[in-house]
């Protein structure tokens, strides 16, 4: 068991009146807020490294349920006391939405207002035992890429993430510095991820649910589900949007974030850029 204080993480902003936790997706790290740091000058930023992720130590056993006691322990003993305020702001995708999800349903005394993107569950109707044939995917793509040239896995991922090859070095660093075996165990229990008792309703008015068009099929459908757990959330659909929107269209991700924490809710124009959102 890893001690709260051998989180790695950076920060920006002392002494503003509101924190924001940035908790990343699954495999990679803190790297994936370039586009972020150094935008939110009104906020104190913390962007954390993951358990078994980037420059953190590893657990034993990876487990959402796990890092959401970890990251609880961490806002409790590390970070609250210098706290303005006494709740914090978190923003997650992929897993780290999964995370920032557990949070919401255990711990919402402790936590301001919360976006998550990119999320998804096996409770969706179709998908019930992806997890299984996932796994099995696992297995049969490492025999696959043990056979491929050096750097290939990275090139396969900027192409699936939609990024450029600016990224290409950060990617590399990332899945060179994690074990299969994590990378298994990790993604078994994201694809794994069923959703907790919901432990106050009403916070939902506090949570924001965004995903992108692009993203893939199980995020949509995943996403409506979770609105479904808390009923009075913003649930914000993205037009052509990819998984990582908030790197490749930082500036509507941030205006969006910066809006919805401040005002709880969002009050950009319909149109930016390529891209078109609306609630429902």
């Amino acid at each position: 068991m890893i001690n709260v204080n051998e989180l790695f993480y950076e920060e920006e902003g002392l002494g503003n009146e509101e924190t924001v936790i940035f908790l990343h997706p699954k495999i990679l790290s803190n790297w994936i807020w370039e586009e972020q740091k150094g935008q939110l000058e009104n906020y104190d930023c913390i962007y954390l490294d993951l358990p078994n992720h980037g420059n953190s130590p590893p657990m034993d056993t990876f487990t959402i349920k796990g890092v959401c006691e970890l990251i609880k322990e961490f806002i409790l003993m590390k970070i609250k006391p210098s706290f303005k305020k006494d709740k914090v702001n978190l923003v997650g995708i992929g897993t780290g939405g999964l995370i920032a999800f557990e949070l919401l349903c255990k711990y919402p005394e402790i936590l301001d207002k919360i976006i998550v993107t990119g999320i998804s569950s096996p409770e969706d109707v179709g998908f019930e035992k992806r997890e299984t044939s996932m796994v099995n995917i696992f297995d049969n793509t490492k025999k696959i890429l043990d056979n491929k040239p050096k750097g290939f896995l990275t090139k396969a991922w900027l192409a699936n993430y939609g990024f450029s090859g600016r990224f290409s070095k950060k990617m590399k660093f990332s899945y060179e510095n994690i074990s299969q075996k994590d990378l298994k165990d990790i993604s078994f229990e994201a694809l794994n991820y069923k959703i907790p008792e919901v432990k106050d309703v009403d916070k939902g008015k506090d949570l924001l649910i965004a995903f992108g068009t692009k993203d893939e099929r199980v995020v949509n459908y995943s996403s409506v589900l979770f609105h479904s757990k808390f009923p009075s959330a913003k649930c914000l659909k993205i037009d052509k949007a990819l998984h990582m929107w908030n790197l490749l269209e930082p500036k509507l991700f941030n205006e969006i974030m910066v809006d919805f924490i401040k005002e709880g809710n969002v009050f950009i124009m319909i149109f930016f850029g390529f891209s078109i959102f609306y609630f429902f």
